[in-house]
């Protein structure tokens, strides 16, 4: 990893957002925080201590991209997508270059029928968006952003019956909740209670990583992908 040109403290955030794929605003300004103060405390070491860069978080996130773009092809974005009725900014580490398949298969362990369980749930929620989108527009109502759609959590294990060829019959009920977990984990769906029930809707991390998909999926107004450089 070429952080040779990083500071201390951006090369912590870095590694950070490796680990956790994506976090919302208020999670990655948290860590910004505690990093800043980590180096603060590190007394003991006067090179760790060269933050005078980081002034402030967007800085910080464009001397990384600038660093690490040219040679690895990844970067640090933003996005920002409406949740209940409010706008919620994401960051999370880009592939610029990698397919699809590539980044689906980014998990240790994870197979090609947990991959179409994937695909099927994002084409129902995309349908489940396009008929919301319909009746909005009936009552005259302009779409926002993004897709709205939502599967049921309950009837997304179900999903496992209705994959075809290949793929049909090779997930148990067990393992398709488990990789309904690690799509949740990994930021690439996002889960919402409504009343007593769970849904499901894309995630930040399949916006920023696999917008071709969503707008083969029939996806109109993707969210903006906010690049930050310096």
């Amino acid at each position: 990893m070429p952080t040779a040109k990083l500071t201390y403290s951006q090369q912590l955030l870095l590694q950070r957002m490796f680990s956790e794929h994506i976090l919302t605003d208020v999670e990655i300004k948290a860590l910004f925080a505690d990093i800043q103060q980590t180096c603060v405390n590190a007394q003991d070491s006067q090179s760790q201590l060269d933050t005078n860069t980081d002034h402030s978080l967007e800085a910080c996130i464009g001397t990384i991209n600038s660093a690490i773009v040219p040679l690895l092809q990844i970067e640090i974005c933003t996005i920002v997508m409406p949740e209940g009725g409010v706008n919620v900014r994401y960051h999370g580490v880009v592939n610029k270059v990698a397919d699809e398949a590539a980044k689906l298969y980014a998990a240790p362990g994870r197979t090609v029928h947990e991959v179409a369980l994937f695909r099927l749930l994002l084409e129902r929620i995309v349908a489940s968006g396009k008929d919301m989108q319909v009746n909005e527009e009936e009552d005259g109502k302009i779409s926002g952003v993004g897709c709205a759609g939502v599967v049921a959590l309950n009837d997304a294990v179900g999903l496992r019956l209705e994959l075809t060829g290949a793929h049909r019959n090779k997930l148990t009920a067990t393992q398709a909740d488990a990789a309904i977990g690690s799509f949740l984990r990994d930021k690439w769906l996002l889960q919402k209670q409504s009343g007593r029930q769970l849904f499901l809707m894309v995630g930040a991390r399949t916006y920023m990583e696999l917008p071709d998909l969503l707008t083969d999926l029939g996806v109109e107004r993707l969210p903006q992908i906010i690049v930050n450089r310096r």
